[in-house]
């Protein structure tokens, strides 16, 4: 069922949630609200997912607008996998000057949440859900939002299989999460005048876009910093990212830092170690570990399905259960986000670690990341 929360104040819309109904299967298409492709006369707009949030949107009460969390009408096409777009409704958004928005969320809804809502710095995973896989979303051409929303603090584009950014200047704004890894649009915020930038969390596959973001010189001081991997482009990467890092002169400054989903070396492992003093300033790390028993899957699972995960037969995929995960637990506050494919009944109770979990579904197989308190 569609959920629009409106919060009003002194007759003036203040903040948006908007949450479409979730694909169902017996659905040929489940079509997000978009005027400039359907015939108002044909009386099928009203019917559409978002229409009665477009409507608020362009209406006088929406000119005070703050808060924006809109998650994404999705297509879904039996296994073949699935669509949504964001295109149509930015466009209605920006078509007016925005003065007063500080926040806006693209799909907000599909990353890992505390369970309190004062978790102050937001978090994606390397793993992505989906009916079959993760949907291909269009997040759309956010180029006119930086001349219509000046005041914008806060930006979290958690899904992205496509995006335009543009030429990004946003004095204000503060928290940035975008869950693409094109190299277009690491460089795009690379290039951009954020000076006031403090949290950052991005999806990387690549070492040389990491050091683009940390050797530029237009972003701000940067205290929360997420480089999460993006698992669906194989790659060895680790080493070259660690590396990267411990090069970067924004080490010092770091307070939270989120290296989930990588691989990387002993070797790699004990050098971010030894620049322990550097990150003194450091109240968390989150590092990634797995653990799969290739035995006990293997008589009930394609091996095809696996994946990168068959690296979790050696000590690269799991540092936890090695002695370099004591050393790095020794040197830093660590929070392992733990990784593992499991059979989930559907009446199955899941006991997830800190409070929540992010999902990607394999069939009749679950992969889940539980993600653990600093230790």
């Amino acid at each position: 069922m569609e959920e629009l929360e409106v919060v009003r104040e002194g007759g003036s819309v203040r903040a948006i949630t908007f949450r479409p109904a979730g694909p169902d299967e017996n659905d040929d298409e489940i079509r997000g609200y978009d005027p400039d492709h359907y015939d108002p006369e044909e009386g099928e707009l009203a019917l559409l997912p978002g229409a009665e949030l477009y409507r608020i949107v362009d209406a006088p009460e929406g000119a005070g607008l703050e808060r924006l969390a809109v998650s994404c009408p999705v297509q879904w096409e039996g296994n073949h996998g699935s669509w949504g777009s964001h295109a149509a409704f930015l466009k209605h958004l920006t078509r007016r000057a925005r003065p007063a928005l500080r926040l806006l969320e693209l799909d907000g809804d599909t990353m890992p949440r505390a369970p309190s809502s004062g978790d102050a710095v937001p978090q994606l995973s390397h793993l992505r859900g989906g009916q079959s896989g993760p949907a291909v979303i269009d997040a759309g051409n956010l180029s006119k939002l930086w001349a219509s929303a000046p005041g914008l603090e806060q930006l979290v584009i958690a899904e992205a299989a496509k995006i335009k950014l543009g030429e990004i200047v946003a004095p204000s704004l503060r928290t940035l999460v975008v869950g693409s890894s094109a190299s277009p649009v690491l460089a795009a915020i690379a290039r951009g005048s954020l000076p006031s930038l403090e949290t950052l969390v991005v999806r990387v596959a690549r070492a040389k876009d990491v050091t683009a973001l940390l050797e530029s010189p237009s972003l701000g001081t940067i205290r929360h910093l997420g480089l999460v991997a993006d698992r669906t482009k194989p790659s060895r990467q680790g080493d070259a990212v660690i590396a990267a890092l411990l090069a970067s002169s924004r080490l010092e400054a770091l307070e939270t830092l989120d290296l989930g989903g990588w691989d990387a070396s002993e070797a790699s492992w004990r050098e971010l170690v030894a620049a322990a003093p550097r990150l003194s300033r450091l109240t968390e790390l989150r590092l990634s570990t797995w653990r799969i028993s290739l035995d006990e899957l293997a008589e009930e699972i394609e091996e095809d399905l696996l994946g990168d995960f068959k690296t979790c037969a050696s000590h690269r995929g799991r540092p936890r259960d090695e002695p370099i995960g004591r050393e790095l637990e020794g040197a830093f506050p660590v929070a392992w986000l733990t990784t593992t494919i499991e059979r989930i009944e559907e009446s199955d109770d899941r006991d997830v670690v800190y409070g929540f979990s992010s999902e990607l579904c394999l069939d009749d197989w679950i992969e889940v990341e539980r993600r653990g308190r600093p230790s």
